[in-house]
């Protein structure tokens, strides 16, 4: 059989998981084709990270290749069917290119003129005239939250005192929860969602919410371990969330407003000076 062939049978047998398919693939140099469309080993091999099982391998070129013929069989109908101003794309291809260019002259322009040092007088004050903004979408709070395997000898020491609020207990609790607990949060002392915390917990935010709601605390066993969380301060869902929890989305949204107000200065002094010295000329009637 001759080595040209073998693109062929390849296609035929395209499903076929065996050491031999495998050797036609990764040996030749041509291993599809679709009418005068053809694909070359080392494209196939770039699919393929190094180091994968041979029966992955192989799964992937078989995937690879009957998208790759796919694209080729639908080009193919296209070219056929479409007319011939239907297949003229140097329109859109301008278009797209003038887009392009003009976008990386913008991301230039900003990059070169953008302050993105926010003053935190500046945040407070747009923090306090849009307290809309900023309404919790889930509970937040602060807390500590313990993961102990439930025989542990320090078990019970650690639930005597995990609600301690007393600065020498609290260094006494880490202590024994650094050397004894299987994890221990206080969330860098920050403001966060409910739903991250039951997320440690393996739980949902609901069943979390409910063993908070009557305590600021709550011990859940799972599989094994105990879960003991407690919580000093909270802010309800639709309440607004804290200064510094938004902290982050306020300096975002300050730096996207100063990115646009350059991008208008831009655009009305590029007008301007065109309109100045006559580049720019309006024929009105």
């Amino acid at each position: 059989m001759t080595r040209r062939w073998i693109p062929v049978l390849l296609l035929l047998a395209l499903s076929a998981v065996s050491c031999e398919w495998a050797d036609r693939v990764f040996k030749g140099d041509v291993v599809a084709r679709v009418g005068n469309s053809v694909l070359f080993r080392s494209e196939l091999e770039m699919t393929v990270p190094k180091g994968t099982p041979a029966s992955d391998s192989i799964a992937l070129a078989e995937a690879y290749i009957q998208q790759w013929a796919l694209r080729c069989l639908l080009l193919e109908q296209a070219d056929k069917q479409l007319s011939e101003k239907e297949k003229d794309l140097s329109r859109e291809l301008e278009d797209y290119r003038r887009s392009i260019l003009v976008y990386r002259y913008e991301q230039l322009f900003v990059e070169q003129r953008l302050d993105t040092l926010i003053p935190v007088a500046e945040k407070e004050q747009y923090y306090e005239q849009h307290p809309e903004l900023f309404a919790a979408a889930t509970p937040l709070v602060k807390g500590r939250l313990v993961k102990i395997n439930r025989n542990s000898p320090n078990l019970s020491r650690i639930k005597t005192m995990y609600k301690t609020l007393k600065a020498d207990e609290l260094d006494v609790l880490e202590g024994l929860c650094y050397s004894s607990a299987t994890m221990y949060s206080n969330f860098n002392n920050r403001w966060v969602s409910l739903d991250r915390v039951a997320a440690e917990m393996g739980i949902g935010m609901n069943r979390c919410a409910d063993g908070l709601s009557r305590r600021n605390w709550f011990e859940l066993e799972e599989m094994g371990y105990v879960y003991l969380l407690f919580v000093y301060d909270r802010v309800g869902a639709g309440e607004l969330a804290p200064y510094d929890y938004c902290e982050h989305r306020i300096e975002e949204i300050l730096i996207g407003k100063r990115r646009d107000q350059l991008l208008e200065e831009l655009e009305r002094d590029l007008l301007q000076e065109a309109t100045k010295i006559e580049k720019l000329k309006i024929y009105r009637n």
